[in-house]
C-alpha cells in the first residue's frame, strides 16, 4: 500500500495512518459494524453518565470515526463536538449531520495534539472502541488523557473503552502472543529503545496489513487515569462474546473480561 503524506506524528504508528486515510474503511464503516454488540452498551453507558439531554451542553466525541456514537446523542438535544485525525471519518459526520440538520462542529486533530482546544470547553467527553489505544506509546496515551481532562469541564464525565491484555489468554494463539510480547517489550527496555511496549499489537486488520493497537492492564489504565487528574473512576467490565456489562462476581473476571468502558470524573 502506498503511504500518502506519511509524516510521523506523536502517537501515530505507520499502520495507524494508513487506516486513517483509507477512505473505502470511512465508507463502510458502518456498514461492517452493523448490528456490533458493544454499540448498544455504549449508548445506554453514556445516557447515564452525562445526564439528560440538554441543548447547552456540548459532547466531545475524541476519535469520532463515523460519529455513531455522537449522532444519536446530539439528536437527543446535546451539542457535538467531533475530533479524529481520519479527513474521511469527518467528512460521514458531516454528512449525516447535515441531512438532519444537527449542530456538531468537527476538528480534524491529533488526540496527542490538542493543544488548540479551548480549555473548559465542553461538559462531557468520550472515547470509545477502543481509540486510546490506537495511540503509540504510553507517554503519548497520558498526554491525550491530560488533553481530555483539560477541555472537559470539572464537573464533566469522560466514558472511555479498552481492551484487556490479558483477555489474550483465552484468544487463539494469545497464550504465545503475551509471552512473545512480554520478551521484545523486555527486549526494548534493555535496549533503551522502549519499543515495544507491554501490550502493542501489530495486525491485518480490513485489508491493512500491520494495525496498531494497545491493549491495557487495569493497574496501567488506573494510574494513567490518575496522572491525567481523573479522581473517580468506575471499571465496567465486558461480557465476552455479547460485550455487556459483566456486574455479578465471578471467578478469573479480571483476566476472562475482553475489556472495560470506564466511567471517569474529576
Amino acid at each position: 500500500m502506498e503511504r500518502r503524506g506519511w509524516n510521523p506524528l506523536p502517537g501515530v504508528d505507520a499502520g495507524t495512518w494508513d487506516y486513517l486515510n483509507s477512505s473505502w474503511i470511512a465508507e463502510r464503516y458502518a456498514s461492517y459494524f452493523a448490528g456490533h454488540p458493544l454499540f448498544e452498551v455504549d449508548q445506554a453507558i453514556l445516557l447515564d453518565a452525562f445526564g439528560p439531554p440538554d441543548a447547552g451542553k456540548t459532547i466531545v466525541d475524541l476519535g469520532c470515526g463515523n460519529g455513531r456514537a455522537l449522532l444519536p446523542l446530539v439528536e437527543l438535544g446535546f451539542q457535538g463536538l467531533a475530533i479524529d485525525l481520519s479527513p474521511a471519518m469527518l467528512d460521514e459526520v458531516r454528512r449525516a449531520a447535515e441531512q438532519v440538520g444537527l449542530p456538531i462542529t468537527c476538528v480534524l486533530a491529533n488526540l496527542v495534539q490538542l493543544d488548540g482546544v479551548q480549555a473548559e470547553s465542553c461538559d462531557h467527553g468520550m472515547c470509545l472502541f477502543s481509540t486510546l489505544g490506537m495511540i503509540q506509546g504510553r507517554r503519548h496515551r497520558q498526554q491525550a488523557l491530560r488533553h481530555f481532562r483539560r477541555i472537559i469541564k470539572n464537573e464533566g464525565t469522560l466514558v472511555l473503552h479498552v481492551h484487556n491484555y490479558w483477555y489474550n489468554l483465552f484468544d487463539p494463539g494469545g497464550p504465545w502472543w503475551l509471552i512473545g510480547n512480554a520478551v521484545r517489550a523486555a527486549s526494548g527496555r534493555l535496549t533503551g529503545t522502549g519499543r515495544p511496549e507491554l501490550g502493542d499489537k501489530h495486525y491485518p486488520y480490513r485489508g491493512l496489513p500491520n494495525m496498531f493497537l494497545h491493549v491495557f492492564r487495569r493497574r496501567e489504565i488506573a494510574e494513567d487515569l490518575r496522572r491525567a487528574g481523573w479522581g473517580s473512576v468506575e471499571f465496567v467490565p465486558l461480557r465476552p462474546v455479547t460485550l455487556g456489562p459483566w456486574r455479578e462476581s465471578a471467578w478469573f473476571k479480571g483476566l476472562r473480561t475482553v475489556g472495560w468502558v470506564i466511567v471517569c470524573r474529576s
